[in-house]
C-alpha cells in the first residue's frame, strides 16, 4: 500500500545560509521599526528595482558612500534623496 506523504511548503527553499540570515535579520528589524544607516550596494538596487549593473552606471554616482574594510556601503539618506528628487522630476 503506499505512503501518503504531505508536502509542506518550505519558504527556505532555494535560498542559501546567507539569505536565510539576511531574511530573518530583515524580518527582526521590521518588527522593531528600525531602518538601517547604511546598505549593501545588492540591497540598494533591490530597493530601487534596477539590475546591479544599471545601479553602478546610472546612479552609484549620485549617491553617497562609505567604505567599511572592503565592502562600499550606500548612505539610506542618499538614496532616500535621491527617490525624492526623481519623484519630483517626474511630477513636473
Amino acid at each position: 500500500m503506499p505512503q501518503i506523504v504531505q508536502v509542506v511548503p518550505d519558504d527556505n527553499l532555494g535560498r542559501n545560509r546567507a539569505e536565510r540570515r539576511r531574511q530573518k535579520h530583515n524580518e527582526r528589524r521590521q518588527q522593531i521599526g528600525q531602518r538601517p544607516a547604511l546598505i549593501a550596494i545588492n540591497d540598494a538596487a533591490d530597493h530601487l528595482g534596477i539590475a546591479r549593473s544599471t545601479f553602478y552606471a546610472k546612479v552609484l554616482s549620485d549617491l553617497e558612500t562609505v567604505r567599511i574594510g572592503r565592502r562600499r556601503m550606500v548612505v539610506m539618506e542618499s538614496l532616500d534623496r535621491l527617490v525624492e528628487q526623481l519623484r519630483e522630476a517626474a511630477a513636473g
